[in-house]
């Protein structure tokens, strides 16, 4: 079942942005718009928060089940627009002030704009069919506010993630390019140093609740939570650093209930990043232990 519950804390921040705060409780009269605007312009605006709110939990629905693959960046990325589009439906149809609607509208149309950005570097066809139906939704919002916004990601759509390393052929029917062509991938010109490296072992340790990503690049050593309970007991062992050469790092769980694995390896691509990834998906938090060795 996929889960509908997004636990980023992108909403605070986004209303804290927005300054929508208790000063406008003058809203409660519920404004149809500011003063000039024709009724049906005003009275549209619900309608086009709640569309833009449900075609981006769509694009983070999909995104969710392919989050084993997704770069980190694009997962977390959708799954903030997502609950900020809620937010901003929901006081779309509270009625709330036109001005903070406004400011919150452009913010949006921002992080679509970055989200474009992102998602400029691959992704699968069917991300790419969902974030287009998110891109006519951002436009009516533009329009109606004339921000100005036009998609930059159109099709043919290319097919796969950028960590892929492989060609993809197109679905049936589609125009998509037989070749993927990522930074990286067979499909460029891109090679990566071959020059030898020193074997290397990289052991984790710490207590988890939820879904978290364990980054190492270099000596580097970066956790990005993702939801439930942040990581607490952290520690690990890192004697070698993870070269910046192609490897074939290989993991071995050895504490731990849920699901530990690499999801994506490192590659001149993603700056020689190697990602694991770690599900804690039953209740509590259990202690967790791997060693990544090169």
């Amino acid at each position: 079942m996929i889960r509908t519950r997004i636990s980023i804390a992108f909403t605070a921040v986004f209303l804290m942005l927005a300054g929508l705060t208790a000063g406008d409780a003058l809203a409660q009269r519920r404004r149809t718009g500011p003063p000039g605007d024709p009724p049906s312009q005003a009275a549209d605006l619900p309608s086009i928060a709640r569309d833009l709110g449900d075609k981006a939990q769509d694009a983070y629905n999909l995104v969710f089940n392919q989050r084993r693959q997704a770069p980190v960046e694009v997962y977390v990325a959708l799954a903030g627009f997502a609950g900020s589009t809620a937010a901003y439906s929901q006081m779309a149809a509270d009625g709330r002030d036109e001005n903070g609607l406004r400011n919150v509208a452009n913010k949006l149309v921002g992080a679509a704009r970055d989200i474009d950005t992102l998602l400029a570097a691959g992704f699968t066809y069917e991300i790419g069919q969902a974030w287009s139906a998110v891109q006519q939704q951002v436009v009516r919002l533009s329009d109606r506010y004339n921000f100005g916004y036009r998609p930059t990601i159109r099709p043919p759509y290319v097919t796969g993630w950028p960590q892929d390393n492989r060609n993809v052929p197109a679905p049936p029917g589609s125009s998509a390019p037989p070749s993927v062509g990522f930074p990286g991938s067979s499909g460029t010109s891109a090679s990566p140093p071959t020059t030898g490296y020193s074997s290397g072992r990289f052991l984790w340790r710490g207590r988890v609740d939820g879904t978290d990503y364990i980054l190492l690049q270099g000596s580097s050593v970066t956790v990005r939570h993702i939801e439930n309970n942040p990581i607490t007991e952290a520690s690990y062992d890192l004697a070698v650093p993870l070269p910046q050469t192609t490897v074939q790092p290989r993991l071995r769980k050895l504490r731990g209930r849920g699901t530990v694995e690499i999801v994506r390896q490192p590659a001149a691509a993603n700056g020689w990043t190697l990602t694991v990834l770690i599900e804690d998906l039953s209740g509590g938090s259990d202690f967790y232990e791997f060693e990544v060795v090169w």
